[in-house]
């Protein structure tokens, strides 16, 4: 066999004497093209599933996203929420110990530290220089009433009891 008959045998063309006839393989040339047509019709098919999943992608991104953004609002007015909250709860203690030491409520903002503990020994520090100027704040005028003009607002609880049943010094 020659070159050109080895070949031809191969593509399945027959020779005669120098001339070559292609004579088709007709069983496996349908078939390669059926498989061909096959295999392109899956691609096409999960293209389009592949298209549609891209977009579905998409808007999931996008709730994510906008789900995110909530969240990250959240968590903002959370933080805010709690920078606000530290400063009152601090000043609410120092209120607090200064009612139960019976400081002025003016000291009060003066009173330093981070526990009631530390405060309330601060408040008695405060105390040894100032002494003790707890006064009966007047409660008629928180009730509605006059306060006494006598002693300029001023009176003290058992004045004001004596007043109240009817008795004088």
């Amino acid at each position: 066999m020659t070159e050109g008959t080895a070949a031809a045998a191969a593509t399945g063309a027959t020779s005669t004497e120098g001339n070559t006839t292609e004579q088709p393989n007709d069983g496996t040339q349908n078939d390669a093209a059926a498989e061909a047509e096959k295999w392109k019709a899956l691609a096409r098919k999960h293209e389009a599933t592949s298209k549609a999943n891209a977009e579905k992608a998409q808007q999931f991104d996008a709730l994510s996203e906008a789900s995110k953004t909530d969240q990250q609002r959240l968590e903002e007015r959370a933080t805010k929420a709690e920078q606000q909250l530290t400063p009152l709860q601090a000043e609410n203690t120092r209120l607090k110990v200064a009612l139960a030491k019976g400081l002025p409520a003016d000291l009060a903002d003066r009173l330093k530290g981070d526990t009631p503990e530390e405060i309330a020994a601060d408040a008695d520090a405060l105390l040894a220089l100032v002494g003790n100027t707890q006064h009966v704040p007047d409660l008629r005028a928180a009730a509605g009433q006059r306060p006494n003009q006598t002693t300029g607002g001023q009176q003290s609880a058992d004045d004001w009891l004596r007043q109240m049943a009817g008795r004088t010094r």
